[in-house]
C-alpha cells in the first residue's frame, strides 16, 4: 500500500482480501509536485518527484535490506560470501516492527501498518498505534 505525506492511503493505491502485507511511503500529489511525492534518481543521472506503488516498493525493499544487515548471517552460498537471512524471518521482522494506522491490527487497508526504517534496526516490536493517521476513506462504506 503507498501512503501520501500525511500517512493517508494514495488516491491510486488499491487492495484485495489479504493482499496488504505493510504500507510504505508512495506519495499522493502530481508528478513533480515535490511537497506531496517523492524524490528519486531518474535516467541521466537526474533527480525527479515521483509518486506510485512503484515508490512505495523501494522503501519496503531497503528496509528489508537493513533489516539483512542488521540480522543476517554470513553464510557461503554458491562460494560467495554473502549475508543471507530467510525471507519468512525478514517478513517477520518487518510486520512486527511497524507502526500500527487505520483500524486496529491487522486490517485490509494498511496491512500490518506503517513500515518504520529505525524500528525495524533496533527489532523493536512494541505496539505502537498512530490515531493521528487517517483511515481509509473505504471504511466509510
Amino acid at each position: 500500500m503507498a501512503l501520501g505525506v500525511n500517512k493517508e492511503k494514495a488516491g491510486y493505491s488499491s487492495y484485495g482480501a489479504g493482499a496488504t502485507d505493510v504500507a510504505a511511503p508512495g506519495g499522493n500529489g502530481t508528478t513533480a509536485d515535490c511537497k506531496r511525492t517523492v524524490l528519486s534518481t531518474l535516467p541521466g543521472e537526474a533527480w525527479g518527484c515521483l509518486q506510485g506503488t512503484s515508490m512505495a516498493s523501494p522503501h519496503t525493499a531497503g528496509v528489508a535490506a537493513l533489516i539483512v544487515s542488521q540480522f543476517g548471517r554470513v553464510g557461503n552460498d554458491a562460494g560467495t560470501l554473502d549475508v543471507v537471512m530467510r525471507p519468512t524471518q525478514v517478513e517477520s521482522y518487518l510486520q512486527s516492527s511497524v507502526i500500527d494506522q487505520g483500524l486496529p491490527g491487522y486490517d485490509e487497508c494498511f496491512g500490518h501498518g506503517r513500515i518504520n526504517a529505525l524500528r525495524a534496526v533496533l527489532q523493536d516490536t512494541s505496539k505502537l498505534y498512530d490515531a493521528m493517521a487517517p483511515y481509509c476513506p473505504e471504511y466509510a462504506e
